[in-house]
């Protein structure tokens, strides 16, 4: 019976010197290998222009597109709830919030070239003496990277499509022409689809009378000068240079020269839309446009009357 007891005694010591020992080790932890303030950074790069990049995070509506969770009137992903609270130069400070206290964090959008950005996403929480804050706040930052990851990830495959930043897809490519034939024409409003057509007609005519080759599709310029002032400038592009009468005019393009393509969908408002936006593309990236922009019908829009399924293909000459 008293072995019995001086084992009983013998092991409720150990127990005991083992539970001051895992709270010691609790505490040590929670003091020295926790530090005082959890930092880290997440980042992602993007084949996108910085201002465009900066453009796009600032509109808080642009963010649902991307989030990778249920659409809803917060910004909340696995019980963290995200908003947007200041915007600065390039900088965005983000409030993450779960439980009473929100944490700021700041999304920093950094140029790498010309056509290229990253964007770092800087996290620090300040943990405090408490050892329970310590271990908790530690918790809370392992599942805050998960949910940064995941963020930027969706982030990065929404801003390297620049339809989704422009409106239609654009990509740099070569002229290919070197000459064409193209009738200018003044106008109080905007000409018809029809009038440009017979325009196209009227170019291929010429151009099969004295004896040249048409080499591509027709295109047109149309220009709004005024209120009262509209100007339309149509060409076919030809294989060799062809003599100039009346108001048919030879052209030399730069072959080989740089050039923005767009392609979009949609009637007249749709176009006009998409050249603004090419322009805005043209200003991110800092190329400068060397000659008007102009439009290739690649519907034939006196056959097909639905607009919306009307394709126009956009081209910007730039140095």
């Amino acid at each position: 019976m008293k072995k019995n007891v001086a084992k009983y005694r013998s092991m409720k010591r150990w127990l005991i010197v083992i539970l001051i020992s895992l709270l010691v080790l609790f505490f040590a932890v929670s003091y020295f290998i926790i530090p005082g303030n959890i930092h880290f950074t997440r980042s992602i790069t993007v084949n996108i222009n910085q201002t465009a990049v900066y453009r796009t995070l600032s509109e808080k509506n642009n963010w649902q597109k991307w989030w990778p969770a249920e659409k809803s009137q917060s910004l909340a992903l696995n019980g963290f709830n995200f908003k947007i609270d200041k915007i600065g130069f390039n900088m965005l400070s983000i409030l993450v919030e779960k439980g009473q206290r929100p944490d700021s964090t700041f999304l920093h959008i950094l140029p790498l070239t010309n056509d290229s950005a990253t964007v770092i996403w800087d996290v620090k929480l300040h943990t405090g003496g408490n050892p329970f804050r310590n271990i908790s706040q530690y918790i809370k930052a392992r599942k805050m990277i998960s949910n940064c990851e995941l963020i930027l990830a969706n982030m990065k495959d929404y801003l390297n499509k620049n339809e989704n930043i422009y409106g239609l897809k654009i990509w740099k490519d070569k002229i290919h022409i070197e000459y064409m034939v193209s009738v200018k024409n003044s106008y109080n409003r905007r000409p018809s689809d029809q009038e440009i057509y017979d325009i196209i007609t009227s170019i291929r005519k010429y151009i099969a009378q004295v004896g040249g080759t048409e080499q591509d599709r027709p295109f047109c310029n149309i220009t709004v000068v005024d209120s009262t002032n509209v100007e339309l400038v149509v060409g076919v592009p030809v294989t060799a240079p062809l003599p100039e009468s009346g108001y048919f005019r030879s052209i030399k393009m730069l072959k080989n020269g740089n050039i923005l393509y767009g392609e979009v969908k949609g009637g007249h408002a749709s176009v006009d839309i998409a050249l603004k936006q090419m322009d805005l593309f043209a200003k991110d990236h800092e190329c400068l446009n060397i000659a008007i922009p102009f439009q290739i019908f690649l519907t034939d829009r006196l056959a097909e009357k639905d607009t919306t399924r009307w394709v126009t293909r956009i081209g910007y000459p730039i140095l």
